[in-house]
C-alpha cells in the first residue's frame, strides 16, 4: 500500500513549486497622496510598490498600510520609499495613501503573481544608489537562494526610462518609457547575481534592487 499511496503525494508535491511569474496589473498615481491597488490583484500575489515625492526639502516619510518598508531614501529635496506585500483578500481595490508634497509625487505599485499563491518573503539582499542628477553606478544584488526572485526599480524626474540594465534578462517589467520601472527574474533552480543599472535621464535619478526568498 505505501508504494503507491507514494505517487499521488509527489504529484502534489510537484504541484506546489514555486514555476513562474507574471506582471498581472501595473497602476500609477502621478501628483495624489494616495494610490490604488490594482483590482485584479488576488490573495497570495506579490506587490511591489515605490512613492516618489520632491519639495522645496525632502518630504517626510509616509509608511504605506499593510506593506514592509524595504528601503527610506531622501534627497535635499527628494525622498523616494520603496515597499512589498503580500496581498491578502481586502487588498483588490482598496487605496494607500502615501508622501505628500507641494512640487511632484509619483507613485507605482506592480502585481506579480506565481503559479501558487505566496504565503511570505523574506528579504535576503537590497542595495541602492543615491539619489543624483548624474547617472548612477552599476549595483550587483546576489541570490544564494531559490526560490527567489530579484527585482529592479528605476526612478527619474526630468525624464522617460526608455533603457535600463538588467543582467541577465528580466522575465518582464513595467513602466518603460515612463519615470519609474520595475523588473523581475525568478530564480527555480540556479540562483544568479543580477547587475542594474540605468544612464543619467536628468535630475533625480535613483535605482534598487532586491531580492526575496520566497515561501508559500
Amino acid at each position: 500500500m505505501l508504494p503507491s499511496l507514494s505517487v499521488p503525494v509527489v504529484g502534489m508535491l510537484a504541484k506546489r513549486r514555486i514555476r513562474s511569474v507574471s506582471g498581472i496589473a501595473f497602476n500609477s498615481s502621478t501628483n495624489a497622496t494616495s494610490i490604488t491597488i490594482p483590482s485584479l490583484t488576488q490573495q497570495g500575489d506579490l506587490l511591489v510598490g515605490m512613492d516618489w515625492a520632491q519639495g522645496v526639502s525632502a518630504p517626510p516619510f509616509v509608511q504605506w498600510n499593510g506593506f514592509t518598508l524595504v528601503r527610506n531614501q531622501a534627497s535635499s529635496a527628494v525622498r523616494i520609499a520603496t515597499f512589498v506585500k503580500i496581498a491578502d483578500e481586502n487588498d483588490a481595490g482598496r487605496a494607500v495613501s502615501g508622501i505628500s508634497s507641494s512640487t511632484a509625487r509619483e507613485k507605482r505599485i506592480a502585481v506579480l503573481r506565481f503559479n501558487v499563491p505566496l504565503k511570505s518573503t523574506s528579504l535576503y539582499h537590497v542595495e541602492q544608489s543615491s539619489i543624483t542628477s548624474g547617472n548612477p553606478a552599476p549595483i550587483v544584488i546576489n541570490s544564494d537562494n531559490v526560490p527567489s526572485i530579484t527585482i529592479g526599480m528605476y526612478a527619474t524626474r526630468s525624464g522617460d526610462i526608455n533603457t535600463y540594465t538588467f543582467d541577465p534578462a528580466p522575465d518582464g517589467a513595467y513602466g518603460v518609457g515612463a519615470e519609474i520601472v520595475v523588473a523581475w527574474k525568478l530564480f527555480t533552480k540556479s540562483p544568479q547575481s543580477v547587475t542594474i543599472d540605468m544612464g543619467d535621464n536628468g535630475f533625480s535619478n535613483y535605482q534598487l534592487g532586491m531580492n526575496l526568498i520566497l515561501f508559500i
